[in-house]
């Protein structure tokens, strides 16, 4: 009785017994209940009606209690994939590192997409002495100001990064550390592109696009547009045009139309 929407799938029994059961029930008896979407898999419960639940919920129940029901609801959407619901439960139970780790976790998606306005939403989400003691949400940090062109305040970032290296990389696998050193790198060449030095904007694109799956295309096709910008400058422009023209015509371009949306303008700079 936390949550304004539910969706309690035929297989749950373990996380919910009785569900769907439930939902049937409150259906029939016109309870205060409404469907969300056509295939009836989303049921909201009426705002005063959820506020009588949530009301009696913090009556009969003491502070720790309340939070361990947030935290419930905060595992259940991150498990549906819905970062946003959870951190509103996570930030319910005071789980400040919860949230972070969802952030942190989820940031491909978002950086995929390039939902940058999403990015910097999330951010607001922690106290801003949260976010300088927090080194895992640091990348974030320097995405959302990327995207706002604040270049000078991006390489700050990196340099507290690369300042805090072993600390970060001792809560993650080498994979997804290789993934960290290949975003650093992504924004350092576009910020050694923009400051002229393109030699040093080739050498890190080159590590970025060689250390980046393919699958993360929000890095990947940053890394190939200052990649190809900075092949043009060292007079490989030939060969920078045939690997961005190869790139925008991938299945990646295919299925993503921000990756072929930076390739176009990787190949409209050459």
């Amino acid at each position: 009785d936390l949550c304004e929407d539910l969706c309690p799938p035929p297989e749950d029994a373990r996380t919910w017994p009785g569900g769907q059961a439930f939902i049937q029930w409150l259906q029939a008896t016109n309870l205060f209940v409404t469907p969300q979407d056509s295939k009836e898999e989303w049921f909201r419960f009426h705002n005063l009606f959820l506020q009588l639940l949530r009301d009696r919920l913090h009556v009969q129940s003491d502070e720790a209690a309340v939070a361990q029901v947030q935290r419930k609801a905060a595992a259940w959407f991150a498990a549906m994939g819905m970062i946003e619901d959870s951190a509103y439960h996570y930030l319910a139970a005071g789980d400040l590192d919860e949230v972070a780790t969802l952030m942190v976790r989820g940031r491909r998606h978002v950086i995929n997409q390039e939902d940058w306005p999403r990015l910097t939403r999330w951010l607001g989400l922690f106290p801003a002495d949260y976010v300088e003691r927090t080194p895992e949400l640091w990348i974030i940090k320097a995405w959302s100001l990327q995207s706002r062109f604040r270049l000078n305040e991006v390489d700050l970032v990196l340099d507290k990064i690369e300042a805090h290296w072993d600390q970060l990389c001792a809560g993650q696998s080498a994979a997804d550390a290789e993934i960290l050193s290949a975003e650093i790198a992504t924004h350092r060449s576009q910020n050694r592109c923009w400051a002229g030095d393109g030699a040093r904007s080739l050498e890190m694109a080159r590590y970025a696009v060689a250390h980046t799956p393919s699958d993360y295309t929000g890095v990947y096709g940053n890394a190939l547009l200052y990649l190809g910008i900075a092949m043009q400058v060292a007079g490989e422009q030939e060969d920078g045009f045939a690997m961005l023209t190869k790139a925008l015509f991938s299945d990646d371009a295919r299925q993503n139309p921000a990756f072929a949306a930076r390739m176009l303008v990787a190949l409209t700079l050459m």
